[in-house]
């Protein structure tokens, strides 16, 4: 009973934060801990919290295209709209937010709400593992890593596999061992020269975004 009460004073404090001080992740909390509950006595404050993210996506806030989407994505009843979801996710996506490009990479991946799409699921997972997100970096790697038959790539599928591992992120150490195991030696040390370049991309682009 407590959890929920603290929850329920986190919901409401919430509604008091303006939304341009809202992170990204902060959002996706916030909707985590609403879904747990009814939020029928916050409609009010829900309505409005919706509206004001909806007039700053419509502005061209990327976050708030991404936060939009995610409550059209996995709300309830008439609040949800799937089809609408994608749109904002992708005008989110192409100002290469990565929390978008990732979630859309997801979408394309396992044909959710799109047709299944893996070469655009790889184009999107690498904008987003270009900025450093772990998630993105373990799905590019998979993808490269196949267990459906295709051919593998297991150079790429080392380095981004690597990368990931380096965040501490769940089974990517497991799958770079097995890209590894698919590695000549002289292949293996091409893996670690793209590891190193990607990095330094990485570090690049974090530069420019300072």
């Amino acid at each position: 009973m407590k959890h929920t009460m603290d929850s329920l004073l986190f919901i409401k404090a919430w509604f008091t934060i303006p939304v341009r001080q809202r992170s990204v992740w902060g959002v996706l909390l916030f909707f985590a801990l609403a879904c747990l509950w009814s939020m029928h006595a916050f409609s009010s404050d829900l309505d409005e919290y919706t509206r004001e993210i909806r007039e700053l996506a419509q502005a061209g806030d990327a976050e708030a295209q991404f936060a939009l989407a995610q409550f059209l994505d996995l709300g309830n009843g008439p609040a949800q709209n799937r089809e609408e979801a994608i749109i904002w996710l992708r005008k989110a996506a192409d100002q290469h937010l990565a929390a978008a490009c990732y979630t859309l990479g997801l979408k394309y991946e396992f044909g959710a709400t799109v047709s299944k799409d893996r070469q655009l699921a790889a184009a999107l997972y690498r904008r987003a593992a270009l900025q450093d997100l772990p998630m993105a970096q373990y799905r590019l790697g998979l993808l490269h890593l196949p267990d459906d038959g295709q051919t593998p790539e297991p150079i790429p599928a080392f380095a981004w596999l690597s990368l990931a591992a380096e965040h501490g992120y769940p089974d990517a150490a497991e799958n770079r061992v097995r890209a590894a195991g698919l590695l000549s030696p002289e292949e293996r040390t091409q893996a670690e020269e793209m590891r190193e370049a990607l990095r330094r991309q990485i570090e690049r682009q974090r530069q420019r975004q300072r």
